[in-house]
């Protein structure tokens, strides 16, 4: 009977051990530097002066780029927390709208599909992020370096 309860233990720290790594390298393939970009079916493809940074610390923000100025402005801050391996929520802390300080948006994310990717580089569908939110909006975030950022 002992060595029964000690081998579920086992199991069931084991199982607990894996679900944590999986939420751990997923949290690590949303951070990073993302470039919204537009998918209406007239501007598809275009990149939108929208950026979200996403930090290992657990935090995110969301900024706006003015077009033709080198100024910007924060839209929102938060905090962010893997649910699984698709979804996360976020916290809002500061937002443009005071009003909206306090939600918690669920967002279901996936990574675009390898068969979307250049054949030079199938990697890259990781750094293309498609995000459903919990209001029925649609995104689609490309992974940028803050060199690679499209005015």
């Amino acid at each position: 009977m002992k060595r029964v309860l000690f081998v579920l233990a086992a199991l069931l720290i084991g199982i607990g051990s894996v679900s944590a790594k999986k939420r751990k390298e997923v949290k690590n393939d949303l951070v990073g530097v993302w470039q919204q970009v537009n998918t209406s079916p007239y501007t598809k493809g275009q990149y939108r002066p929208i950026l979200k940074i996403i930090d290992k610390d657990g935090t995110f923000s969301t900024m706006f780029i003015y077009q033709n100025q080198m100024l910007g402005r924060v839209t929102q801050k938060g905090t962010f927390k893997v649910q699984n391996d698709s979804v996360y929520t976020e916290t809002i802390k500061q937002h443009m709208f005071p009003h909206i300080v306090g939600d918690k948006v669920t967002i279901k994310f996936r990574f675009a599909d390898k068969k979307n990717a250049p054949p030079s580089d199938p990697e890259f569908a990781k750094d293309i992020l498609l995000l459903d939110l919990s209001n029925g909006a649609r995104e689609m975030w490309v992974r940028i370096s803050d060199r690679e950022i499209a005015k």
